[in-house]
C-alpha cells in the first residue's frame, strides 16, 4: 500500500471556490490520502457546501479552528497538521487546483531521488482570462536549493508546491502572527533543518488569482505594504535566529531597516522598533544601530535621513 498523504487546507469564506479545489483532489491518480479542511470560522455558507461535498468521499474531513487558536490560515494549517496522520504532508490552498498527477509526481521524485521533500511548479490563472505567468521563474534544474538562496529569493515556491515527509516538519510550524509570507517563513526554517529536497520541473498546480488572494497587493496603501514586508522580514529573522546563519540574519535585518525607513517617511514608526534596535546592535554593532535610530527619527519628522540608513544597512 502506498504511504498516506495528509492534505491540509485552511479555508475562510471560499464557498464559491473550494468545490473546484476539492474536486481536483478527489481526482488524483494517487489514491491513499486524507484531506483535512480547517475552516477559520467562515461567515458565508462554506460549512454547508463543504459538508455536502465530503459526504461523497470519507477521505475528506471538516474541522473548525478552535476558538482558543489565533485566527488565520497559519493557525488552521498548524491545527490540521496536529490532527493529521499521514506519512507525507501536503499543504494546499482552498482556491487553487491540483493537476491529476500532482501528488504522484512529487512522491515519485521523493522515492526515485531518495529525498525528504519535493517542490513542484505552478501557473497562475485568472478565471475567464486563462494562464497569466508563474509565481516564480528561475532555472529549476540548475538552481541550488538552500536557505540562503530561498531567503534572498533567487529561488522560490508557494505553499501548494511542497510535499514532504512528516518527520522533517516536527521542529517547525507556520508563524501564526504572519498573515502574508507564511510559506516563505516556513520554508526558510525547513531549509535550515533539512536540505534533502529537490525541484520537480513540472507544473502541478494552478493558482487562482483574484481580488481576495491573500498575497494580492491590490487595495493596500503604501504604508500597509511597507508594514507587511517589514513584519515578514523581522518575524522571519526571529524564527531563524536559532540557526546562527549570520549572512541571512543580517540580510533580513537590513531589509527590515529599509522598509522601516519607508514607513517613517509615510509618517509612522515601524513595528518592533525597540527590539529591532537591540538586534541591530547585536549583529551590526552599536554605531550602525545608532545610525538606524537617527535615520528613522529624521525620516519620521523631516522626511530625510537616507544617508544614515545607508550607513546602518551596509554589511
Amino acid at each position: 500500500m502506498p504511504k498516506k498523504v495528509s492534505i491540509i487546507i485552511p479555508t475562510y469564506n471560499r464557498a464559491h471556490l473550494i468545490l473546484t479545489t476539492l474536486e481536483s483532489i478527489r481526482n488524483q491518480d494517487y489514491i491513499n490520502w486524507e484531506c483535512l479542511i480547517v475552516d477559520d470560522h467562515s461567515t458565508d455558507n462554506s460549512i454547508a457546501v463543504i459538508s455536502e461535498f465530503i459526504k461523497k468521499d470519507n477521505r475528506f474531513s471538516l474541522h473548525i479552528r478552535p476558538a482558543n487558536r489565533s485566527k488565520g490560515a497559519n493557525a488552521c494549517r498548524n491545527y490540521g497538521f496536529e490532527l493529521s496522520n499521514g506519512f507525507y504532508i501536503q499543504w494546499f490552498d482552498s482556491d487553487d487546483i491540483m493537476t491529476q498527477n500532482h501528488i504522484s509526481s512529487l512522491i515519485k521524485a521523493i522515492i526515485v531521488k531518495k529525498l525528504d521533500f519535493a517542490i513542484g511548479d505552478t501557473y497562475n490563472f485568472i478565471e475567464g482570462k486563462g494562464l497569466v505567468g508563474k509565481p516564480y521563474n528561475f532555472d529549476r534544474q540548475g538552481s541550488i536549493l538552500n536557505a540562503n538562496n530561498f531567503g534572498k529569493q533567487s529561488i522560490g515556491c508557494i505553499t501548494d508546491d511542497f510535499l514532504g515527509k512528516r518527520e522533517i516538519l516536527k521542529n517547525i510550524k507556520f508563524n501564526e502572527v504572519l498573515t502574508d509570507g507564511d510559506e516563505y517563513n516556513l520554508f526558510i526554517q525547513l531549509l535550515h533543518e533539512n536540505k534533502n529536497g529537490d525541484f520537480v520541473n513540472s507544473v502541478l498546480t494552478y493558482r487562482r488569482l483574484h481580488k481576495n488572494t491573500l498575497s494580492n497587493r491590490e487595495g493596500l496603501t503604501d504604508m500597509e505594504y511597507y508594514i507587511k514586508v517589514a513584519t515578514i522580514k523581522y518575524l522571519t529573522f526571529q524564527d531563524i535566529e536559532k540557526y546562527q546563519n549570520n549572512e541571512l540574519l543580517c540580510w533580513f535585518l537590513a531589509g527590515y531597516m529599509q522598509y522601516s525607513f519607508k514607513i517613517c517617511l509615510e509618517g509612522e514608526f515601524p513595528p518592533f522598533i525597540i527590539n529591532s534596535i537591540i538586534q541591530i546592535s547585536k549583529y551590526f554593532g552599536n554605531i550602525k544601530a545608532a545610525n538606524f535610530l537617527t535615520a528613522i527619527i529624521f525620516g519620521r519628522y523631516s522626511g530625510r535621513g537616507y544617508k544614515f540608513l545607508k550607513k546602518a544597512t551596509r554589511y
